[in-house]
């Protein structure tokens, strides 16, 4: 469980730069005027299921993850998204 964890993790950040740097989201965002949570959804699983050893079970989740945070509401993974003051050593 711990290795699935540590590859949702990889791959939501993984996907998060992809998609922040062709634009999908804010690009769209100003042309439709609204949230394309759905788009930004569609076009980061093909990116997704191309990583070894990528199922639909892991890219489900990192996508939606991805997804969240790009529109700037948090993934919900972090302490900080859970009110929680975070300590780095």
């Amino acid at each position: 469980m711990k290795n699935r964890s540590k590859n949702l993790a990889t791959l939501s950040l993984m996907i998060i730069t992809l998609l922040t740097w062709s634009d999908i989201v804010v690009g769209q965002e100003a042309l439709l005027g609204k949230k394309v949570l759905p788009l930004c959804h569609r076009e980061c699983m093909p990116i997704c299921m191309k990583v070894i050893e990528a199922t639909q079970d892991i890219c489900e989740p990192a996508c939606q993850s991805g997804c969240l945070q790009l529109q700037g509401r948090g993934t919900g993974l972090s302490a900080s998204d859970q009110g929680v003051d975070m300590v780095i050593a």
